[in-house]
């Protein structure tokens, strides 16, 4: 996912770049992930965070889906340093073999000494789907 923020202040950087693994819990609509991310910018706190979290998936056909996702951002080099974000998207299956597409939406919202401190973030996802064949049977001679 490559992502932008708006109203962040200037020295913070202006976007991200996060890779994520998630896993399913209910198939096709609810699944644990976690991201990792850095910041494309100057600010030092910022410059890597994971952020675990739960993602709900509502399939709208074959092949596109809304989701939505709350995760908890922990800035690695002080994890005191913490916010929630929520976020909501798309996915936009392009061929059967597992390329997806992942416009997202999402609101940063910080606590503690930076409560109040709130970003909007936008991001365009490409998802390599990787799921295990299905078993087939085989028969005897």
């Amino acid at each position: 996912m490559l992502s932008v923020f708006r109203g962040v202040p200037e020295n913070w950087g202006a976007g991200g770049l996060t890779l994520d693994v998630r896993a399913g819990i209910i198939k096709d609509h609810l699944a644990c992930t976690l991201p990792m991310s850095v910041t494309l910018g100057d600010f030092y706190l910022a410059s890597f965070r994971v952020q675990p979290g739960l993602i709900a998936t509502i399939p709208l056909g074959e092949r596109i889906e809304i989701t939505g996702a709350v995760r908890a951002h922990v800035f690695v080099r002080d994890p005191e340093f913490y916010a929630w974000g929520y976020n909501v998207g798309l996915g936009i299956r392009v061929t059967s073999g597992g390329l997806t597409l992942r416009p997202e939406v999402g609101w940063l919202q910080f606590t503690g000494d930076l409560s109040g401190s709130n970003y909007m973030q936008y991001g365009m996802g490409l998802e390599l789907n990787h799921r295990k064949p299905k078993a087939t049977k085989e028969r005897g001679l």
